[in-house]
C-alpha cells in the first residue's frame, strides 16, 4: 500500500485544522508558515532533526537542504526560531487518515449522487486511495461530522454509472470515479 503525499490530499484544510491540535505543528506553522510545516510534516514527520546554524561547511549542507525542501524565506525563520537545536518534527499522522477519510466520504457522497452502486464506488474508492475494499467499508461505516462544504446533489453534473472502454486498451475507465480498472 503506498500513502499518499500530503500535496495530493483534496482537504489540506481540514487536515491543518486537526494537525494543529498538536502545539509542536501550530508552532511550525506561526514560524514557517502552512505550506513549509505541510512539506516538513511529509518529508521529516515522526522525526527529531537539528536544525543547523550554517556556520560550519556541514551546517551550510544541511541548511542548503532545508533550502531546497521549504525555500529560503522558511528556512531562514526556521533557523531563526530553531537554529542550533534539535527539533521534533510531528507525523500527524492521525490528522493525515482522518483527512484521507474525509475526503474518501465526500467522494462516496458525490458518486452516490451521480448514481453508481455502493459496491461499484466502494471499489474505485478503493483503487483510488489504494486500500482494500473492505478498508473503504469500515471508514464509510465509521459516524462522520456533516460537511458543509459539500455541493449540493441537484448542482453537481456528472455521467452515468456506465463504463468507458478506452481505443486500443483492454481496460475501463470508470465512469464513476474516472479512474483506470482492469
Amino acid at each position: 500500500m503506498q500513502e499518499q503525499s500530503l500535496e495530493s490530499l483534496p482537504d489540506v484544510k481540514s487536515l491543518t485544522d486537526a494537525a494543529l491540535h498538536g502545539d509542536m505543528a501550530r508552532d511550525l506553522v506561526n514560524v514557517v508558515g502552512l505550506s513549509a510545516t505541510l512539506k516538513l510534516v511529509e518529508a521529516m514527520g515522526g522525526l527529531n532533526i537539528r536544525i543547523p546554524l550554517g556556520m560550519t561547511a556541514q551546517g551550510q549542507a544541511r541548511r542548503d537542504a532545508f533550502v531546497a525542501l521549504i525555500g529560503l524565506e522558511a528556512t531562514t525563520r526556521l533557523i531563526g526560531q530553531y537554529g542550533g537545536t534539535m527539533l521534533y518534527v510531528p507525523s500527524c499522522r492521525q490528522a493525515r487518515v482522518d483527512a484521507r477519510d474525509q475526503a474518501i466520504n465526500r467522494e462516496r457522497n458525490r458518486l452516490a449522487s451521480a448514481g453508481c452502486t455502493e459496491r461499484r464506488l466502494v471499489d474505485d474508492l478503493a483503487r483510488q486511495y489504494g486500500l482494500s475494499s473492505r478498508h473503504i467499508w469500515r471508514i464509510l461505516k465509521k459516524p462522520v461530522v456533516p460537511d458543509t462544504s459539500l455541493p449540493s446533489a441537484s448542482s453537481t453534473v456528472l455521467p452515468n454509472a456506465s463504463s468507458t472502454v478506452l481505443p486500443g486498451a483492454s481496460s475501463t475507465v470508470s465512469a464513476c470515479t474516472g479512474h483506470r480498472t482492469r
